[in-house]
């Protein structure tokens, strides 16, 4: 089990450094992601309550 980790971390350290511009893609959109619903939510707790008079 040990040796499998130690396995998965090299390959991930190997490919961050190979292919830096696939992992930058993959912030960017992750960060886009996160904005977006940070958005969503914010908008949503702001929305108008619906208020009956009688």
């Amino acid at each position: 089990m040990e040796h499998r980790i130690e396995t998965f971390i090299t390959n991930t350290r190997n490919d961050m450094t190979s292919s830096p511009f696939k992992w930058a893609g993959i912030a960017a959109g992750a960060s886009m992601v996160l904005g977006l619903v940070g958005r969503y939510l914010r908008h949503r707790m702001h929305r108008p309550q619906i208020i009956y008079v009688d």
